[in-house]
């Protein structure tokens, strides 16, 4: 049986950024997980790593961040999600994993469609004062996103036609200049206020040297048409 180690956090807040998630120490044939789940209809969702069901159901914007024990250096690990009742298959995605690797999967969609976005994730952290970003559009009913970090020139835009289901690569920033501003809006050639979907400003919640994940989704309590911001620490070697 495929032995799978997963911490399950209870705690996420919109526009914020969770504590730390444990560093583990490099171990043979382990490779790390982080699962999330972006289907606000489905509420709780039950993950199986290969045969092995978590212990854990996962909510809505609740991230789990775990490890695999591989059976040997390089390893096809299927990943599953099921509904909470387990009578229906969600989505399942074959992932090639290897020994010492950082992976993530985010489960995306609504009740018609579902799909998994999964990959590598980068585990170096950054220069010192700086940060990494990665963003991810998970918002179903919005079309192509630009993100604007700093500023709102054309020299600011971070991401541009950025569609639902896409990840973008990571860029590194001053931690100083991500924290003064982000700007999520509908994509154009040219900013405009008119197209703006989320701004918001001075978060004090960025650490410097981290690599983060930032998620366009749904808020928890307005399905219907809010979105948010929410903002992930993913995990990094040890220095």
């Amino acid at each position: 049986m495929k032995k799978v180690l997963f911490l399950f956090v209870f705690a996420v807040f919109i526009v914020s950024c969770e504590k730390d998630p444990p560093i583990p120490d490099p171990i043979d044939n382990l490779a790390y997980l982080d699962l999330h789940h972006f289907i606000l209809e489905y509420g709780e969702v039950v993950w199986f790593i290969d045969s092995v069901e978590l212990e854990n159901k996962q909510s809505y914007g609740m991230p789990f961040f775990g490890s695999v024990v591989l059976d040997s250096t390089q390893e096809e690990i299927t990943v599953k999600a099921m509904n909470l009742n387990k009578t229906e298959v969600i989505d399942s995605i074959s992932l090639p994993m290897e020994n010492n690797g950082y992976y993530m999967v985010a489960l995306l969609g609504n009740t018609e469609e579902q799909s998994m976005v999964y990959g590598e994730t980068d585990s170096h952290a950054p220069n010192r004062g700086e940060v990494k970003i990665q963003f991810l559009h998970a918002a179903p009913a919005t079309d192509s996103v630009d993100v604007y970090v700093g500023g709102t020139e054309s020299t600011d835009k971070a991401v541009s036609d950025l569609s639902f289901g896409e990840r973008s690569g990571y860029t590194a920033y001053k931690d100083y200049v991500f924290r003064n501003s982000v700007v999520v809006s509908k994509h154009a050639d040219q900013y405009s206020e008119e197209n703006v979907l989320i701004n918001y400003q001075q978060s004090e919640l960025i650490l410097s040297e981290r690599n983060y994940l930032l998620v366009l989704a749904r808020r928890m309590d307005d399905p219907s048409s809010d979105l948010a911001l929410w903002l992930f620490n993913q995990r990094m070697l040890l220095k």
